[in-house]
């Protein structure tokens, strides 16, 4: 019988062993996908960061304009041209520029 008790006694033990080592995977995906997340986001900040300073360079006194006169420069800068080619620059031998 006491033989018995501790058979269960461990299988009891390994069953939660087995749920800890579950929950820590688990735990451990999260947190990959908290990094991945967290990454692109930072990416996609710095991006926006980078190109409203090239469009802010390129307008004269924007750093004294407000908000919306900001964007309607830019709103009709871009509609004087119907068609904007949004595909990627590339040189002479066909590879893309950066």
């Amino acid at each position: 019988m006491m033989l018995y008790a501790l058979s269960l006694l461990d299988k009891g033990e390994h069953i939660m062993s087995k749920q800890y080592t579950e929950l820590q995977l688990k735990h451990q995906q999260q947190m990959r996908a908290n990094r991945e997340a967290e990454k692109l986001r930072k990416a996609r900040t710095h991006r926006l960061i980078v190109r409203g300073a090239i469009v802010e360079s390129l307008i004269p006194d924007a750093d004294i304009m407000n908000d919306d006169e900001f964007q309607q420069i830019i709103y009709d800068a871009l509609n004087r041209n119907e068609t904007i080619e949004t595909s990627r620059l590339q040189d002479t031998c066909g590879s893309n520029l950066r």
